[in-house]
C-alpha cells in the first residue's frame, strides 16, 4: 500500500473512530446552513444538472443534494471506507472511489 494510500484510510478508520454511529442525517440546523450557503447556487442551476461533491466522504452534503429539485448528485472520494458509508447512507446516489482528478 503506497504511503498515500496508508494515509487515506488511516483518516478513514479515525474518522469511524471518531464519528462512531454517525449517520449524516441532517439536522434542521444544518440543513438551514446548507440551504443559505448553497442554495443561491443551486437555484441557478438547470433542472437536471448534475452537481459533483469532491471528498464527499461519509456523504453529508450529498444527503443534501439528493433533496434539492432537479439536482443529480454525484460523489466522489478516495477513501474505500468512506464510500462504503456513504453508499449505505445514500444508496440511490453514484458515488465513485477515486482521486477526482480523473
Amino acid at each position: 500500500m503506497s504511503g498515500r494510500n496508508r494515509l487515506i484510510e488511516q483518516y478513514a478508520a479515525h474518522y469511524l473512530r471518531v464519528n462512531s454511529g454517525l449517520m449524516p442525517v441532517l439536522s434542521s440546523r444544518s440543513s438551514a446552513g446548507m440551504d443559505l450557503m448553497y442554495g443561491p447556487l443551486i437555484t441557478r442551476l438547470r433542472s437536471g444538472s448534475r452537481v459533483l461533491d469532491i471528498g464527499c466522504g461519509t456523504g453529508h452534503l450529498l444527503s443534501w443534494l439528493r433533496r434539492q429539485p432537479g439536482i443529480v448528485p454525484v460523489g466522489v472520494d478516495s477513501s474505500a471506507t468512506q464510500i462504503e458509508l456513504a453508499r449505505g447512507h445514500v444508496p440511490d446516489v453514484e458515488i465513485v472511489c477515486s482521486d477526482g482528478l480523473s
